[in-house]
């Protein structure tokens, strides 16, 4: 019984270790940026955050996302002419980056324990050299990055209205 109870205050200890290295590497950043905003910094700790934007010169941006997760979608943004560059960091949760299908999307990913996948480089084939560009460097440690293309036609998921009878 005794090493049940010294098992369970050392995980209680390492538990408000890891929530005390979180906030403080979250108050070290400010969230900034909303849907016309033509650069944003996300930071998403212990929650969830979703930005649809709409900006008229989107230069970039920089998401931290730890024990959460986050959803930005770009598919109504326009691209500065220069392009665009993003960072990511994901730590134990999700990053979801929709992106317009006529953007040419890199990835540099460096993954631990977690994955980054590129969708959007399905379409760098048939893309023009001069498409628009965006950048994204990103770190994931046990969690996860999706990268995808949708048409700018296609409605955002929270807009559709239900169909079941009420």
């Amino acid at each position: 019984m005794r090493r049940v109870m010294m098992l369970l205050g050392v995980l209680a200890a390492l538990n408000l270790a890891v929530a005390g290295v979180v906030k403080f590497v979250a108050s070290r950043r400010h969230t900034y940026g909303d849907e016309e905003s033509d650069t944003f910094d996300l930071v998403v700790p212990f929650s969830g955050r979703e930005l649809e934007s709409h900006a008229r010169s989107f230069a970039g941006g920089s998401v931290l996302v730890m024990f959460g997760g986050a959803e930005i979608d770009l598919r109504f943004a326009q691209l500065d002419p220069m392009g665009a560059y993003m960072e990511v960091d994901c730590w134990f949760g999700g990053v979801e980056v929709i992106v317009p299908d006529n953007w040419r999307v890199i990835l540099n990913a460096q993954t631990y324990a977690g994955g980054a996948e590129n969708n959007a480089s399905d379409l760098l084939a048939r893309l023009p050299e001069d498409a628009p560009t965006l950048e994204v460097d990103a770190r994931v440690v046990l969690g996860g990055l999706d990268i995808r293309p949708v048409s700018a036609r296609d409605e955002p998921q929270g807009a559709r209205e239900s169909t079941a009878p009420a």
